[in-house]
């Protein structure tokens, strides 16, 4: 995903970076998957699992079947707990901002933030405390990184692994590095270790869910990175409705966090500062596409990259400064239901109560399982 207020970096201040030696691994308590795509087998996070000796959990919907990556954990004896889409639908809290959005241009069919959400709730009612978000085309090849990552949350409550392979970077920012912008990346939701007691927001049905999620304790506790996760290539012009549907949250995410990276608070985000940002934001994306013919590549992808990022910016002038401001009030309004929601579901009894949760929540029977077989 992109970073900075200039489109472009990586917020540096906002985050540590921590080498390899720096830490001694610790252990994660669960792996939390999203899915939706056909024929995954969550080979990665099964791996990983077996490594750290914790549950996976398979969130999914769409075309993804659970029956590979459930058997891929039988044989590799780790506890496993695939989830339907039903289920989510029924656990997942319904969020003020997600209304909002309701009816008009901005609305999402997409249900990422709707499953990480569940993947918080099952960890806190599971007695769970550091939980690993992986999304199912991302490789880790050192178990321990996702270890120093866990120990990491000691300090900072929300811990990314550095990505490597293709960049995780939304379409316009994709474009921008291509033709010869300045990109870099924060961290994401993608490969993320989190200290669900220290974490105190939803996951929004918007793209950058996650910064979301991480904004306001990045504002009061930052956040780190470290070790490497790979994410597997993808064509992001490929379809042009991928870079409009991204382009609202991309606006949010971006204008929020560079406030942060200015050192100004959230309440700095009014009208003014908006209307600002999203000139800027106009101007940002009008430079790259003055700038794809220069681009070194067949005249097709010229034009996949053109058409992608025409429809970003034919989306990005219907967002108003009206709507980043009651998005915000909603969201915050959204971040106190759940915060007061939290002390409910939280566990500290230090032993997994997995049953218990999946009770809890009402959805035993969307739940196929396979017990742990490696360990006790």
């Amino acid at each position: 995903m992109c970073s900075s207020a200039n489109h472009r970096g990586s917020h540096r201040r906002l985050l540590a970076r921590v080498g390899r030696g720096a830490v001694v691994p610790a252990r994660v308590d669960a792996v939390v998957v999203p899915s939706m795509r056909p024929g995954v087998t969550l080979r990665t996070a099964v791996g990983l699992a077996a490594a750290h000796r914790c549950p996976v959990v398979m969130l999914h919907s769409g075309p993804a079947s659970v029956y590979p990556a459930h058997a891929l954990a039988v044989r590799a004896g780790v506890e496993f707990v695939g989830i339907g889409k039903p289920a989510v639908r029924l656990a997942a809290p319904q969020l003020e901002c997600d209304e909002l959005l309701q009816g008009t241009v901005f609305a999402r069919t997409d249900d990422l933030s709707a499953k990480r959400n569940l993947g918080l709730l099952l960890a806190m009612l599971a007695g769970w405390r550091r939980i690993a978000f992986l999304d199912d085309d991302i490789d880790v090849l050192v178990p321990d990184d996702l270890g120093r990552a866990a120990a990491l949350t000691r300090r900072y409550p929300v811990v990314g692994l550095g990505l490597a392979g293709f960049p995780d970077n939304s379409v316009v920012c994709h474009a921008n590095r291509a033709v010869g912008g300045f990109q870099e990346m924060f961290i994401g939701g993608g490969a993320l270790v989190v200290d669900v007691q220290r974490c105190d927001s939803p996951m929004p049905n918007v793209y950058n869910d996650d910064w979301m999620f991480m904004l306001t304790t990045v504002q009061s506790a930052g956040a780190a990175v470290t070790g490497q996760a790979f994410q597997a290539w993808y064509d992001p012009y490929a379809d042009a409705e991928r870079a409009r549907s991204q382009e609202f949250g991309d606006c949010l995410a971006e204008g929020l966090f560079a406030l942060l990276d200015d050192g100004r608070a959230l309440a700095d985000a009014d009208l003014d500062y908006w209307r600002d940002f999203l000139t800027a934001r106009q101007a940002f994306i009008g430079t790259v596409i003055d700038r794809i013919g220069g681009v070194g590549r067949s005249p097709h992808e010229r034009h996949k990259m053109r058409r992608a990022l025409d429809a970003a910016a034919e989306r990005c002038r219907d967002v108003t400064p009206e709507l980043c401001r009651d998005y915000l009030a909603a969201w915050q309004v959204d971040r106190d239901k759940w915060r007061s929601l939290v002390p409910d579901y939280r566990r500290t009894t230090g032993e997994s109560r997995l049953d218990e949760a999946l009770a809890e929540l009402g959805i035993t029977r969307y739940a196929r399982r396979a017990q742990a077989t490696t360990w006790s």
